[in-house]
C-alpha cells in the first residue's frame, strides 16, 4: 500500500468507509505513476532523477487540487533532501507540510511530518527534542488509528531507548514496531527496525534470533529494491557473522555489500574495519587474492586516518594474504578452538570422591543397570557440590546420567540433563563442548517429534558453531538444521544449510558413509516438501554408500509424496526389516499411513496402537500426533466424523505444543473434512481457512479441500 493510499485512507474527511472515493482515486492514477516513478529512483539512489519526478508529482497534485497528495510528496522530497545532506531545507518541507496539514486537520501527513522533524533532531544528536516530536507523532497516528505512522514513530524512539542504553524497552517497542508496520503494509522502514531490534538483542546478550532477523532485513530491502537498505543490511549481516566466526556469510555480505556502493567511501574507521572483516573472511575462504586487495585498501585508508593500530592490522593482513598467494597449498589462519573436555576418565584422581562415584555408575552402565547408575550420579552430584569440584566433572556427570536415561529411551530426562551439562559448558566458555550438547539436544528434541524447541537448539548451536570452526560438528549441525527449516517450510534456508552440509563432505579425504546419510538426509526433506525429481537426484548420489534401510525408507517418502501408495508401502516395509532395533521402542507411522491411503484400515490398526502404547509410554509427541492423525482419517471414512472432530482437537493442541505447523495445517485439514460430512461447512470453511494460511506460511505442501467444492 502506498502512502498515498494510506493518506486517502486516514487523512481527516476521508475515513468513512461509506464516501465515495472516486474523486482522490480518478486523479490518482496519473499522480502515483509520478510517485512511483519518483520512488524507484530514490531507492536506487537516482536522487536527481527523483526530485524531478516528484516536482512532476507536485505539480499534479497542485493542479487537481489533492491536498493529501501534495502533502505525500513533500514528504518524499524531504526524504530526498536528508539522504542528499541538505537538512536545513528538509526541515523547511517540514515545516510547511506540518503547517499545512495543522491548519486543514490532516493528522496523517501531520503524524509523518513530526516523525520525520524526529529524524532530523536526531541527527544533529537532539535526542530530547527528538523524543518529543516522534510521541507527538505517535498521538497523532494513533488519534487516526494510523498503523503505519505508529509503527514508525515507535520505531524511531526505540532508537532514543537504544541510545540512553535501555535496551530492554528498545525490544518492546522495536518488536511493536515491526508488527503495526507489516499489519498496515508500510513495510519501506521494516529493513532498518530489523537491524535495530537486532542491535538491542545483542546488546542484552540474546542472539538466538539476530542472525534471522538480519536476513529478514536483507530480503525485505532486496524485494523493495531499496539499495540503500540492502547496502546497510548486508553490511550489518556480514558484520555480525564476522562477530560469532561465520566467514563464508562475513565474505558472501560484503561482497554484495561493496558492490552497491557507487563510488568510494570516504575514509572512516568503520569503513577500514570492513574491509579489514572482509580480507579476513576471504582468506578464511580461500580467495586471498581478494583479500590481499581489500588489506591494501584497508592500509590507505588506515593511513590516511593516520591510525596506527588499524594500519598494523592492515599490514599483517596484507602479508598473511600475499603469503598465501605465494603458496596457494598454505592454509588459512587457524581460529583458536578451546580443547575438548577430557572424558571422566582421563580426569581420574584417586583423592577425588566424585569421581569414584563416576566410575562406579560406569561399571554399573556396562552392566545395564541403569537405574542404578542413575543413582549413583545424583550421589556423585551431591558429592561434587559438597567438595567445589571442577566444571569438567559436572559436565562428565551430567552427560553420563543422560546416557542413562537415553539406554532407557526416557528422553525427557536425559535432554534435561544434557541441558544442565550444556549450561556448565556455556558458563565456563567451552564452546565446541556447548555445541556438541546443543545439536545433542536438537536431535532429541527432533527424535520425539517437537520441531520447535529442536529448531532453537541447532539455531543456538549454528551461532556458536561458527566461531570454532569444527567441521565435522558443524556439518552434523547443518544436515540437522535443513531437516528442521524444511519441516518448518523455509525451504530456501532448509536447501542452504544442505548445499554446505554436503561440501563439507566432499572430496576423497571424507567420509563417504557420513556423505551418503547427508544426501539421504536432503532427499528425504526434498520429498516432503513435495519435490521428488531433486529428491531422486539426491538417492542417486547416495545409493553406492547408503545403508540399505536408510534407503528404502527415504524412497518410499519420494513414492509417497507422489501418491503411490502401493510402491511407497513396499518400501516402508523394506526399510523396517532392515532397521529395526531390538528392545527399541516402535515409533514408525510410514507403513501405517501408507495402509491408510490404501483404505486397509484392519492391517493399519494394530500398527497403530503398538506406536500409540509406545509414544505415550516413552512421552514421543511426534508420534502420538501422527498416530491420532491417521486414527481421525480412518473414523473420518468410517462414519464417525464427530469422534474425528474431538480427536483432532486435542491433535491441534498438541501440535501446537510440538511447534510443528505441518502437523497442526494437516489437522485443520482433516477436521475440515470431518465437519463437512457432519453437513457443518460453515466450520469445514473455517478450518481449511486455518490449514490454508498455515501451508502459505510455511510453504506445506497441502491437498486441497475436494468436500468444500463438491455440490452433489
Amino acid at each position: 500500500m502506498s502512502w498515498l493510499d494510506r493518506f486517502i485512507k486516514w487523512a481527516s474527511g476521508a475515513q468513512d468507509e461509506d464516501s465515495s472515493p472516486s474523486s482522490p482515486h480518478k486523479s490518482g492514477s496519473e499522480l502515483e505513476q509520478a510517485l512511483e516513478a519518483g520512488r524507484q529512483a530514490q531507492y536506487s539512489e537516482s536522487y536527481d532523477v527523483a526530485m524531478r519526478h516528484f516536482e512532476n508529482a507536485l505539480s499534479i497534485a497542485q493542479t487537481q487540487m489533492d491536498a493529501t497528495g501534495e502533502a505525500e510528496v513533500l514528504l518524499h522530497q524531504a526524504d530526498v533532501l536528508m539522504a542528499q545532506g541538505e537538512f536545513d531545507k528538509a526541515e523547511k518541507v517540514l515545516s510547511d507540510v506540518q503547517s499545512k496539514a495543522q491548519r486543514t486537520q490532516h493528522r496523517a501527513p501531520l503524524a509523518y511530518a513530526l516523525i520525520s522533524r524526529g529524524l532530523l533532531a536526531q541527527g544533529r544528536s537532539a535526542y530530547e527534542e527528538a523524543r518529543n516530536l516522534y510521541e507527538q507523532g505517535r498521538r497523532h497516528a494513533e488519534t487516526i488509528q494510523s498503523q503505519g505512522a505508529q509503527g514508525r514513530a515507535q520505531g524511531h524512539l526505540a532508537d532514543i531507548y537504544l541510545i540512553e542504553n535501555n535496551s530492554g524497552y528498545a525490544v518492546r517497542l522495536l518488536r511493536e514496531a515491526i508488527k503495526l508496520l507489516y499489519e498496515s503494509g508500510d513495510t519501506e522502514l521494516l529493513p532498518y527496525f530489523q537491524i535495530r531490534l537486532a542491535d538491542a538483542l545483542i546488546d542484552l546478550e540474546d542472539t538466538s534470533e539476530v542472525m534471522t532477523l538480519l536476513r529478514a532485513a536483507y530480503q525485505q530491502a532486496s524485494e523493495e529494491k531499496h539499495i540503500p537498505y540492502r547496502r546497510l543490511t548486508a553490511m550489518r549481516l556480514a558484520k555480525h557473522a564476522y562477530a560469532i566466526g561465520d566467514y563464508a556469510t562475513t565474505h558472501q555480505f560484503y561482497k554484495t555489500a561493496f558492490k552497491l556502493f557507487k563510488q568510494e567511501p570516504s575514509s572512516s574507521t568503520v569503513y577500514v574495519d570492513a574491509l579489514l572483516e572482509y580480507s579476513q573472511s576471504a582468506l578464511q575462504v580461500g580467495e586471498a587474492a581478494t583479500a590481499r586487495d581489500a588489506a591494501e585498501l584497508a592500509l590507505t585508508h588506515a593511513r590516511t586516518l593516520e591510525d596506527e593500530a588499524r594500519i598494523a592490522q592492515a599490514q599483517r593482513e596484507l602479508e598473511q594474504a600475499k603469503q598465501s598467494l605465494d603458496d596457494p597449498t598454505r592454509e588459512p589462519p587457524e581460529p583458536i578452538v578451546a580443547p575438548m573436555v577430557p572424558s571422566a576418565s582421563d580426569e581420574a584422581d584417586e583423592a577425588n570422591p566424585a569421581m569414584e562415584h563416576i566410575r562406579q555408575a560406569e561399571a554399573e552402565m556396562d552392566q545395564q543397570q541403569y537405574d542404578t547408575a542413575i543413582q549413583t550420579l545424583t550421589e556423585a552430584l551431591k558429592v561434587h557440590a559438597e567438595n567445589k569440584g571442577s566444571d569438567t566433572e559436572s559436565i562428565a556427570i551430567h552427560r553420563l546420567i543422560a546416557q542413562a536415561y537415553l539406554q532407557q529411551f526416557q528422553t525427557e530426562q536425559a535432554i534435561d540433563a544434557l541441558k544442565s551439562a550444556q549450561q556448565i559448558a556455556k558458563l565456563s566458555g567451552d564452546k565446541v563442548l556447548s555445541v556438541q550438547l546443543l545439536v545433542q539436544i536438537a536431535e532429541q528434541y527432533a527424535q520425539t517429534g517437537r520441531p520447535g524447541d529442536a529448531l532453537h537448539s541447532v539455531d543456538d548451536a549454528l551461532l556458536l558453531l561458527s566461531s570454532i570452526q569444527d567441521p565435522t560438528i558443524r556439518q552434523r549441525a547443518l544436515r540437522l538444521a535443513g531437516t528442521l527449516y524444511g519441516r518448518r517450510g523455509d525451504i530456501a534456508s532448509a536447501d542452504a544449510f544442505f548445499d554446505e552440509a554436503l561440501k563439507l563432505v566432499q572430496g576423497d579425504d571424507k567420509s563417504k558413509i557420513l556423505a551418503a546419510q547427508t544426501h539421504l538426509d536432503y532427499a528425504n526433506m526434498l520429498a516432503k516438501t513435495k519435490r521428488p525429481d531433486l529428491a531422486r537426484e539426491q538417492i542417486e548420489q547416495a545409493k553406492p554408500d547408503a545403508d540399505g534401510g536408510e534407503l528404502a525408507a527415504v524412497q518410499g517418502a519420494i513414492e509417497a509424496s507422489l501418491g503411490n501408495w502401493s510402491a511407497a508401502l513396499a518400501q516402508f516395509e523394506a526399510a523396517y526389516n532392515a532397521k529395526k532395533l531390538n528392545g527399541a521402542p516402535d515409533f514408525e507411522t510410514d507403513r501405517a499411513h501408507a495402509l491408510v491411503e490404501l483404505g486397509r484400515y484392519d492391517e493399519a490398526k494394530p500398527l497403530l496402537q503398538k506406536v500409540l502404547k509406545n509414544a505415550r509410554e516413552y512421552r514421543n509427541l511426534g508420534a502420538l500426533i501422527e498416530v491420532m492423525l491417521l486414527q481421525s482419517q480412518i473414523m473420518i471414512e468410517r462414519g464417525k466424523a464427530a469422534s474425528a472432530i474431538d480427536n483432532l482437537g486435542h491433535v491441534l493442541k498438541f501440535a501446537e505444543q510440538a511447534q510443528s505447523p505441518t502437523q497442526q495445517a494437516r489437522a485443520y485439514r482433516a477436521r475440515s473434512h470431518a465437519h463437512a460430512v457432519e453437513d457443518d461447512r460453515e466450520a469445514a470453511q473455517t478450518d481449511w481457512e486455518h490449514a490454508s494460511q498455515l501451508a502459505e506460511r510455511h510453504s506445506i505442501p497441502l491437498a486441497n479441500a475436494s468436500w468444500l467444492t463438491d455440490n452433489t
